[in-house]
Order: C-alpha cells, then structure tokens, then sequence
C-alpha cells in the first residue's frame, strides 16, 4: 500500500514537472517568435509594427507620389510603374552603347527635335565654349555625344523618375536633398524618345 502510495505521488510529480516544463518552454518560444518578428518589422516611435511587406508598399507609395507632384490624380500607379520600367530599360540599354561608343544606335532614341537642334554648328559653338577643353568647337551631333552626351551619363545610378507632363519625364539619381536630372524623355505615339536639354 506504501508503494502504491509512493509510486503515485512520483506520478503526480513527474506528471506536474512535465506540465510546468510544458509550460516554459512555449513561454520561451513565445519570446524568441517575438523577438524574431520585432526583427523582421519595422517598429515605429509610436510603437506600431510595419510588416516587410507594407513597409515595401509604403516606399514604393513614397516614390510614387514623388513622381507624380506635378500631376496629382492624372497619373495612375499602372501606368507610373509602366513608364518607370520602360525608361529604366532603355537607360540600360543606352549605358551599352555609351560604354560602346555605339553613335549610330544613339541617334535612334532621339527625338528628331534633338537631332535638329544639336546638329545645328551655331547650338555646337555654345556648348563648346563649355567644355573643359578650351578652344575646341563641337563640328557634329557626334562630337556631342562623345564629348557632351557620354562623360556626363556613362556610370551614372538612375533610380527614379519625375513627370512634368504625361508625356514629358525626368530620369534621376536620388539625392538627400535634391536630384540630380541625367535624362530627358518625351513619349511619342507611345514610345519613349530621348530628349536632349537645349
């Protein structure tokens, strides 16, 4: 009767260590799971956790309107996020070609007002006096791409863009306090076309 007696209160012993164990460790668990989210979020000053995922939208909503300052309600999120990819890519495609020194491939971005404007040996003769070699004259829209167009683009990170008409864009690189413009698009029958600063 004594053993029974012994080897139930062992029982009830073992049976209550187990439960309180139990018990601490899912508290434990707990901790490290919250500990791992606070990680994982973004916790604002005032405490509110901002998932990975919201925080994602809310940078994207952030450039979003950034882009669209000059255009409030005219440009939807669909067709920003269209324009940016579009832009982006041929900015790709144009580091290609300056790092090629590829003029031929060059001029079929232009917009034919470019073209127009920065052929002109007048236009040429401004803009030379603004190199860094000093009494050099710019003969031909090549020599300004060459000397112009490329040392002022080649390498340069361009991340984002600015609307200043649905068809008229800015590519720039994001600075603290300012951007710096690098290009210049204008949207014709649906297609994006550089356009050089005049």
């Amino acid at each position: 009767m004594k053993q029974t007696i012994k080897l139930l209160f062992c029982l009830i012993c073992l049976t209550l260590f187990f439960a309180v164990s139990c018990k601490s460790t899912s508290s434990k668990s707990q901790t490290i799971n919250e500990s791992v989210d606070s990680k994982n979020n973004l916790i604002t000053e005032s405490n509110q956790i901002i998932e990975p995922k919201q925080l994602e939208k809310n940078i994207h909503s952030d450039e979003f309107n950034r882009s669209t300052t000059n255009l409030k309600n005219e440009i939807s999120e669909d067709t920003f996020q269209e324009d940016k990819k579009a832009i982006l890519e041929i900015i790709k495609e144009l580091n290609i070609i300056m790092a090629k020194k590829d003029y031929e491939s060059w001029t079929k971005y232009l917009t034919k007002s470019s073209i127009t404007y920065w052929s002109n040996p007048s236009n040429l003769a401004m803009i030379s006096k603004k190199l860094p070699i000093s009494g050099y004259t710019l003969t031909s829209l090549e020599d300004y791409f060459k000397l112009i167009f490329i040392p002022a683009r080649l390498g340069r990170e361009v991340t984002e863009i600015r609307y200043l008409s649905k068809d008229y864009v800015r590519a720039v690189q994001v600075r603290e306090d300012s951007d710096a413009i690098f290009y210049s698009f204008k949207k014709i029958d649906g297609k994006w076309f550089l356009k050089l600063e005049t």
